[in-house]
């Protein structure tokens, strides 16, 4: 029926074969390499009319990174690691320099923090009040709800009279405890970091030290929407790369101009303990992240599958690649070699973070071929708990301690020389974590998600006309679409059933033409993504594409409607 339809009115023939290039692409990726689909090869309409978005979302398309969620894993447990065994015990040199740069974890979480953040989230268009709240939601609400049970736990370990304070200068009463505790509940005791006298005995240590990490976050994913609609230019490899240069750049000003001591270790060498903290100065960490996850998806797009596009064996070379870099990343924190061959002491830390990006951006194309293997996947499961890992740390070593050997009052920052009793310790936390993670959380988020959507639905819920639609595969039930603004403004839409044209659709662009001349161009994917259709009047229409379905399409007056 199509076919008579296109030679009764002597429309070109459609054409439906994939190209050689989509052809390529539809091929079986290669062991260690991305399953990029063809989709994303080309920069959408959406994109090409606005620099700053693009569609659709690749981490849907990519999936989970294998190779970062491993490295996310281990740098968490390179946190509590530092945190709780005591480093005079250790023997071992390259054990000590994990302590020595312990802040070397924090800044490969906060790298990895910016690129994930802008990968999940690269096409929202931040155009309106409405795209920037439903981020606000989505990226808080699992997080908070976490952070918050994690701090009212540290409220009740470290109530005055149950914990054992230390390097403590003022008395600690249940005023300051109750005043630290809602600063902390705000997420913003990072902003209280101006002297040391202010970081041991405020806010930011009161309830637990990791906290700062998260209050710091906050701050950069607050002000990601700004960042990303005005300053993310998508899909111009040349400007992210000198943004990511001129970033990067900013960071090792700062901390050449404020290196502090070397032999201060726990200070990351800034004058004093929290000078980093403040949150403006975690901005050049987290957007060299994101600036870095927009050149990851700008080659994506565009199909450049490796450096070495026509290399034989590129899957294999840049899988490598992302395991000698994250490797790279671990051996100068535990060797300190690149300070040993004259990197000054104060950016040791900071450019290890190189490393990190680089393989974040390489792994989205082609997955590590250890980090990335079913070696590491006990990593790739437990890393979907280093949240909890993160924000549960602290006042769960405090509980451990109390029932295994102090009880109450407890000290309030243990550590443990023995390697069985810290191991007896980070079992738990795994155990904790996993429970909380996998039964808790997921009940709770799940009832905020319901009440939100609820609450979304009974606020926009406007009147849908029905119209039947045939499906050329699948025989499915009438679904809702929205009234057309077409030349016709009839709420019943009843056109004259004249000229009916039926195909299935695939993942190529359909040319639709009527006997007046007027061209349609509707886009369509296997995942019902909706596209728009041009009237001879300027006006548009939504088209709602059902998944796997083929469509019977009307033609009438300039097409209108499905």
């Amino acid at each position: 029926m199509f076919r008579d339809f296109r030679s009764q009115y002597s429309i070109p023939t459609l054409q439906t074969n994939p190209s050689p290039k989509h052809a390529q692409y539809a091929q079986s990726p290669k062991v260690g390499q991305a399953n990029i689909s063809p989709k994303s090869q080309a920069i959408s309409p959406k994109a090409q009319n606005n620099p700053k978005i693009s569609d659709p979302n690749l981490h849907k398309e990519r999936g989970i990174i294998k190779s970062i969620e491993a490295v996310r894993f281990i740098i968490a447990t390179w946190i509590v690691f530092c945190h709780y065994f005591d480093y005079n015990a250790m023997n071992f040199e390259y054990l000590k320099n994990l302590v020595y740069n312990n802040q070397g974890s924090v800044y490969g979480f906060i790298v990895i923090s910016g690129f994930m953040t802008h990968w999940t989230s690269r096409n929202i268009e931040f155009n309106g009040p409405k795209s920037i709240s439903d981020f606000y939601s989505k990226r808080f609400l699992r997080i908070y709800v976490t952070y918050f049970i994690a701090v009212m736990m540290a409220f009740i370990v470290r109530y005055p009279g149950l914990t054992t304070k230390f390097d403590q200068t003022t008395e600690y009463t249940v005023s300051s405890h109750l005043g630290f505790t809602g600063i902390n509940l705000l997420m913003l005791q990072s902003w209280f970091v101006g002297t040391p006298d202010e970081v041991y005995d405020g806010p930011a240590f009161a309830l637990g030290a990791p906290f700062w990490t998260i209050s710091s976050l906050a701050f950069c994913w607050l002000v990601y929407p700004l960042v990303s609609h005005y300053c993310i230019t998508r899909g111009k490899a040349r400007t992210t790369i000198r943004d990511i240069v001129i970033i990067f750049g900013l960071g090792i000003l700062h901390r050449t101009l404020n290196p502090g001591d070397e032999n201060n270790y726990c200070a990351g060498w800034g004058p004093y303990q929290g000078f980093f903290w403040f949150p403006p100065a975690n901005l050049p960490l987290f957007y060299v992240g994101a600036f870095g996850a927009e050149l990851a998806a700008t080659f994506y797009e565009q199909g450049r599958r490796s450096i070495f596009r026509n290399h034989r064996h590129s899957w294999f070379t840049m899988g490598l690649l992302v395991d000698l870099l994250f490797i790279l990343f671990f051996y100068f924190n535990v060797s300190n070699m690149d300070v040993k061959l004259g990197l000054h002491y104060s950016l040791g830390c900071y450019t290890r973070t190189i490393p990190i990006l680089l393989g974040c951006i390489i792994s989205t194309q082609h997955e590590s071929l250890i980090f990335g293997s079913r070696l590491f996947s006990p990593a790739h499961w437990a890393a979907q708990f280093a949240l909890a890992m993160y924000v549960f740390q602290s006042p769960l070593v405090q509980i451990f301690e109390a029932v295994a050997f102090s009880g109450f009052p407890v000290i309030e920052w243990p550590k443990y020389q023995d390697p069985v009793i810290f191991g007896l310790f980070y079992g738990t936390l795994i155990v904790f974590s996993a429970i909380y993670t996998l039964v808790i959380e997921k009940k709770i988020v799940k009832r905020f998600k319901s009440s939100m959507s609820r609450q979304q639905k009974s606020r926009s819920s406007k009147p849908k006309l029905q119209v039947k639609e045939s499906f050329g595969m699948n025989n499915s039930p009438s679904h809702q679409y929205p009234p057309s603004r077409g030349v016709n403004n009839s709420p019943s839409h009843q056109y004259p059933p004249t000229r009916f044209a039926s195909t299935a659709y695939s993942n190529f662009n359909h040319e639709l033409f009527d006997q007046t001349g007027h061209q349609a161009l509707i886009r369509h994917d296997k995942m019902g993504r909706m596209s728009h259709s041009p009237y001879p009047n300027g006006l548009y229409e939504q088209h709602f594409i059902a998944p796997g379905h083929g469509a019977r399409i009307s033609a009438d007056e300039g097409i209108n409607g499905i």
